[in-house]
This record gives structure tokens, sequence and C-alpha cells, in this order.
């Protein structure tokens, strides 16, 4: 047997210490290229007026969501320091509950005492109608009776405000309440059993088809919108729930997402259908602590009715989450690179073509500031294109 040792060829023995180095950087920057991706991909921004609602407390809180001022462009209802509601502005509808209305034009700016023993309070954006959570868990409303929302004529439904009840002094809606949120033409309630409870109507101006909303048959029977006449049981075992103008979602015990209603952009955080609106709650995330449908906001920062109301914090096709471990995330229109063309109804009828995200993304959290925005804005020339309105809404600016 020849035992003697092969001696390898010096040309390979110089590839190898030439490829050798080659190799090394080139796995070195394989690993690293996603941390490289990382730190030159900067996460969407949006705003809020109260910032501090993303700091993470020790423990949630039910009572920490309570809103005890609330203003729109139409009202403002506020609980003071003895648990008293308070309200002012309009009164179209009977939104006061002072047992009687005034044109829309009308405007009273001294508040009158709507009840007591209230612990939070809230109100459709358009005035509609106002709905308020008692001590002993007792729900509320006054106002439009809009599509049953008030619960009086289960008979004669109306389906717009000319024709609705005006119902001018508080109602019972629900006993063994927990929580309540108002939306545009809805309202979503926790009971203190962890069931969660929807009713009214999710409606956008915009959607997928050319479809003109009519008057529905029964709550399924129309594209253009998600609608119930009555309180409609749509989750057990929650501990939180709310809802925007169009969306909603709940929070389970063991910290589960659930979310319903439009959903054009995948702002519900689950793929976009033919159906523009998840009618049945669709789990989405885990670990989740808190969740904001199209607002980072509880109370209003507002102490008066604006003479021009501004939306510069309201993102309607977006849903906020907030994991446990702190990690802020968001999903829905302008978040991700999927295009998709949608139409929108009325009397500015158009066609138009946006991106969105159906899967929730990190995003970054700034605090409201109008003199950064007007900044933004003024680096901007005459003609807009799509190249620049993408740079606006990175930073978190609605053009």
């Amino acid at each position: 047997m020849n035992t003697t040792p092969q001696k390898s060829h010096p040309k390979i023995r110089t590839a190898v210490l030439i490829l050798l180095p080659v190799f090394i950087i080139a796995m070195v920057s394989i690993l690293a290229l996603p941390a490289l991706r990382a730190s030159f991909c900067t996460p969407p921004v949006f705003y809020t007026h109260s910032p501090g609602l993303t700091e993470t407390p020790d423990a949630f809180s039910l009572s920490d969501c309570y809103i005890t001022n609330k203003v729109t462009g139409l009202n403002r209802y506020f609980i003071d320091s003895q648990s008293n509601l308070w309200g002012f502005g309009t009164n179209t509808y009977g939104q006061l509950g002072t047992g009687e209305t005034n044109y829309l034009d009308v405007y009273s700016g001294t508040p009158v005492r709507i009840a007591e023993h209230v612990v939070s309070v809230d109100c459709s954006v358009n005035g509609y109608f106002c709905i308020y959570l008692t001590e002993n868990g007792e729900l509320y409303g006054m106002g439009s009776n809009l599509y049953n929302l008030l619960g009086q004529d289960q008979e004669h439904i109306a389906y717009d405000c000319a024709n609705a009840d005006k119902i001018t002094r508080p109602v019972l809606l629900m006993d063994q309440v927990a929580y309540a949120r108002a939306g545009r033409e809805s309202i979503t309630a926790l009971k203190t059993d962890g069931s969660v409870w929807w009713w009214g109507q999710y409606m956008s101006t915009y959607g997928t088809d050319r479809i003109a909303p009519s008057k529905p048959v029964h709550a399924g029977s129309d594209p253009s919108r998600m609608l119930s006449t009555s309180p409609q049981k749509l989750l057990d075992h929650c501990i939180y729930a709310a809802t925007g103008d169009y969306t909603g979602a709940a929070i389970s015990e063991n910290g589960e997402l659930y979310t319903w209603g439009l959903n054009i952009f995948g702002e519900c955080g689950t793929p976009v259908t033919g159906d523009d609106y998840i009618r049945t709650p669709c789990k989405v995330l885990e670990d989740v602590r808190m969740v904001w449908p199209e607002q980072i906001e509880m109370n209003s920062p507002l102490e008066d009715i604006p003479e021009i109301m501004k939306y510069e914090t309201v993102y309607l096709f977006n849903i906020f989450v907030q994991l446990k471990d702190g990690t802020t995330l968001a999903a829905g229109h302008r978040l991700g690179k999927t295009e998709k063309n949608i139409f929108q109804t009325g009397d500015l009828a158009a066609e138009t073509t946006h991106t969105y995200s159906d899967t929730f993304v990190p995003v970054e959290i700034k605090p409201y500031s109008e003199e950064e925005v007007k900044t933004l804005v003024g680096q901007l020339e005459i003609g807009t294109d799509r190249e620049d309105e993408n740079k606006l809404t990175k930073k978190g600016i609605q053009p």
C-alpha cells in the first residue's frame, strides 16, 4: 500500500485562497441583508392627537378606554367629575335628549345635563345619535332611529334620516353592558359576560363595483352595505370591542384579534375578496393588547366645537393594533404595493387606483404637528403626481 501523502496542486491552493474570502464575504452579506434592509426601510407614519395611548401599561383595564369627552363637528358631550353627562351643539335628531329637536342650522352653546351616573359616552360623527353607558351597565341612546338603531320601531324601519323617528329622550338599548362604541351609523357593545354585539349599518361611498345602494330587503341582501336592524351577537369570551365608521374589532380573553366590516383595502387584516365586507368576524392576529379602528383616539383633545372640524388623524381604511410586546401594526390603505381600482358612488362618481396591504405591517405613530405637516406639504411642487402623493402618505398625511 502506498502511504506517501499526496500534495495538493499549487494552482488549487491559490484558487482556494482567493475564493475563500469571497465566499465568507458573500455569506456575511446574505446573513446581514435583512438587517440592512430594515435599517433603510422606514415604517409608514400615522398621526394621533393622543400619543399616550400607544404607551404600554402594566395591565389592560377597560375603564381606561371610557370616553369622557367626545367632540364632533356638530356636538360636544362630556362627563364631569360627578359622573353627570352634558351636551351642547345641534339637536336636529333629538341627540341632546332634551325632549325636542331643532333645525340643522340651530346651534346652542349652552350645555344641558342629559344624565347622571355615566361612565362613558360616544356618538355618530354625523350627529345622528348619541349613546352613553351608566355605572350599573345600562346602555342608553337618543337621536335618529335610523335602521332601528335605538330599537323603537321594528315594523317600520327607516333607511334614511328624513323618514326615521327622532328619539328625543334617552331610551334603554341594552343592559349588562361593559363597554360600547358608536360608529357613523352603527353601535358595537361588549356585555359583561364577554359577548360582543353589533347593529346598524356599515356603508362606504367607495366600493369594488359600481353598485348603487338600494333599500335592502334583509340584512344580507345588499352587497353595497353590511346591515343589521337589531343587535346581532358576533363573538363570545372577549375583553374589548370597538368600531369605527366602517369597521369593527374585538380582542378575546387570550389576546386574539377579530375584525369585521369594510375590507376593500384589506383593512380588516384579511384577504380582499369579491365581497367588500367581512360579515362574520375573522381572527387575524394573536397576542394583541389594543386595537383602534380608523383612528388612535379615545377622548377628544378639543373642549369646544370648532368652526371647521378637521380629520387629519382619521384613517378610514386602516385598523391599528398594538401587540403585547409593544409593537404597533396596521393594515389597509396605502400600506402595501398591491394595487386595486375602486369606484366612488354619489355626486362625485369616479374610478381611482389605490395600493393596500391586507396583512398587518409595522408602522410608526407620531404626535400630530400642524407645523410639521405644513413643512412637508410646502416641499411639494404644484401638480402633485402619485410619487409625490406616496411621499406624503408614508409620512402619515392624507392628500
